[in-house]
């Protein structure tokens, strides 16, 4: 069960996200929203995920592919972050 989830249909609703064509699933428009001094800021929202690299533990692991940048709706530069968070930690 999934919370806020009334019934079946409401259940059937929601997970037909999976199937959704991904023009459906694109929420790029969500930058359009941003407030000016939060664009280029990362607040952790996941739209850059999946990584095509399985990047998951190192910045250094970062392939610069530019997949999270197309997809963060705050324009934050993943790639360069992840090169400044490489630098700091000596990944």
């Amino acid at each position: 069960m999934l919370p806020g989830v009334r019934d079946r249909e409401d259940q059937k609703r929601i997970l037909g996200f999976v199937n959704a064509p991904q023009q459906e699933k694109d929420y790029s428009v969500l930058g359009t929203f941003v407030p000016k001094e939060v664009d280029g800021t990362c607040v952790y929202c996941s739209h850059c995920q999946p990584c095509p690299a399985a990047l998951d533990k190192k910045a250094g692991d970062c392939i610069h592919c530019g997949h999270c940048d197309s997809r963060c709706p705050f324009h934050v530069r993943q790639g360069e972050r992840m090169d400044r968070i490489r630098e700091y930690f000596g990944e």
